[in-house]
Parts: C-alpha cells; structure tokens; sequence
C-alpha cells in the first residue's frame, strides 16, 4: 500500500532531551545538598516527552490522513473541508479544518523555532494535494497551500533543496514526497 509518512526528526526532538537532562541534573543536585527538588517532576516530564514525541506524525494514505499524536485519529479525505498552514507563537504547522466544523493541528509536520524542518513547505504541499486528490477537489500541480496568514505564498516544486533540484528526499523506505502516484 502506498503511503507517506511524516514524523518529527531526531533534532526536533532534541531540545525536549536537553531540557530533560538539564533539568533532571538540578533535581538531583538539590535532593544531594538537601533543598527541595522542584527542577526534579518538569526534567523528567521532559525527558518522557522526548520518547513519547518519537511517535508524533501524520500517515498520508490513499483512503486518508492518519494524525498521531498523544492519541492516534483516523480521518478520511472526504472527512477534511480543508487543509492549512497556520502559525501559532512561531511555530509553523498544519491545521486541518473538518467537515463538521472542528480544527486540529497534525504533531507534524511542524517548524518552528528549536525545531526547524528545511522540508516543511514541502511536507504541507504534499499533505494538501493528497488531500485534494483524495476528496475529489482537483490539485493544482504548482499551486499554494493555503496559509491562514496574509496571502497564500506559492511553493515551488522545482525549488532548490539540500537533497537536490524538486522534491526533498523521503527516509528511506518510504516513496518521494509529491502528489499521490498511480
């Protein structure tokens, strides 16, 4: 079955393992010289959010989108009225609005500040025109995604990446971004 599949990388992760152990150490620390350890209960709550964001992601199939986060949902291409970029405190990631009216944010793909993804523009461009595909709508080869800010902002599909001319290289084992194949 073809299916794509986004999910936070090592380096979007970090900043939660950092966190984490710095301020695990201070917990430590003060247990050791007798103080009270308020630095303990957050560092580790970072630490299991390092191993617990490993999972975050989103699954594109050609039956729909599957959003993994703290809980995983299952969404059909007909389910979703429409498929945006927003932007919340920096943070770029993608918001689908549904059928019935309610919004989520996908865990990712996601860019922001301490967790930067070069491939994001591309990432969100792929979820949309599988979503237009998947719903009947007709995808626009060289057309934007729609921000919720200021006017859209086309993303070009030949534009230069660090993997080379067009689309970012996908891990391995998995097909290309891009528009859903035959």
């Amino acid at each position: 079955m073809h299916e794509i599949r986004m999910e936070l990388g090592f380096g979007q992760r970090l900043p939660y393992l950092a966190a984490g152990c710095g301020l695990t150490a201070l917990g430590i620390v003060s247990i050791v010289f007798d103080s009270t350890p308020t630095s303990l209960f957050p560092g580790v709550a970072m630490l299991v959010m390092f191993f617990v964001s490993a999972r975050w992601g989103a699954v594109l199939t050609p039956y729909g989108l599957t959003a993994k986060g703290l809980t995983t949902r299952h969404f059909a291409w007909p389910e979703i009225a429409m498929v945006e970029v927003s932007r919340f405190l920096g943070t770029q990631t993608v918001r689908l609005t549904l059928a019935n009216g309610k919004r989520t944010r996908l865990r990712a793909p996601v860019s922001g500040w301490g967790a930067q993804d070069a491939h994001f523009p591309m990432k969100a461009y792929t979820i949309w025109q599988w979503w237009a595909a998947g719903s009947g709508r007709v995808a626009q080869p060289d057309g934007p995604v729609p921000p919720l800010w200021q006017q859209p902002q086309a993303v070009p599909p030949q534009q230069q990446w660090p993997g080379g001319q067009g689309w970012p290289q996908a891990p391995a084992g998995q097909p290309p971004y891009g528009p859903p194949g035959p």
